[in-house]
Formats: structure tokens, sequence, C-alpha cells
């Protein structure tokens, strides 16, 4: 439980760079709460903390790491029925998708 503590704090530190516009920290915070969350396997954590390494790599100008992110972010959350990080993972990627990398197909 204090494994998935530290996790959490990590995602909601990282939000916080993000939401002040430090996207280049957020990322970086973000990738260090991926990394900790794979090692903990418990998806919902695992896709929430991907959800916002996407939204702070799209804004640190790497949308194709966002893309990445939102899709296993998705899959992640639909596999361990979090299905409203689902939803925010598919609503995102829409964006990243059609606007940011314009693919349309």
């Amino acid at each position: 439980a204090a494994d998935i503590a530290k996790v959490r704090d990590e995602i909601t530190r990282a939000n916080a760079r993000f939401d002040a516009g430090q996207y280049a920290r957020a990322r970086k915070l973000a990738g260090q709460a991926v990394d900790h969350a794979d090692a903990i396997g418990w998806q919902p954590l695992r896709a929430r903390a991907r959800l916002i390494f996407a939204a702070a790599s799209d804004r640190a100008g790497d949308s194709l790491a966002a893309a990445s992110a939102l899709a296993d972010a998705y899959f992640l959350a639909s596999e361990s029925e979090d299905f409203e990080s689902a939803a925010d993972a598919a609503t995102r990627a829409i964006y990243v998708f059609g606007i940011r990398l314009a693919r349309r197909d």
C-alpha cells in the first residue's frame, strides 16, 4: 500500500507541474510514476500514470510519445474495468491522433 501511495503522490506532483505549465518537469515526474507503477503492476495505477505522462509529453512537443502512452493507458484501464480512465484516454487520443498528429484514418 505504501508503494501505491508513493506513485499516487508522484502523479499528483506531475499534475501540479503540468497545471503550472512546467511540461518538461511534469513529463519527467510522470515518467518516474510510470516506471514505479509498472513495477507494482496494478493496472489502474499504470493507466493513470500514463495519462499524465501523455498529457505532459504532448504539451512538451512529443505527440508520438503521448499517442503511445494514451493507447497503453486505454487498454490497461479497459482491461481493469477502470472505465473513467479508459474514457479519458480515448478522448485525449482523439485529440492527439486527429489534431496533433493529423491522422484521420
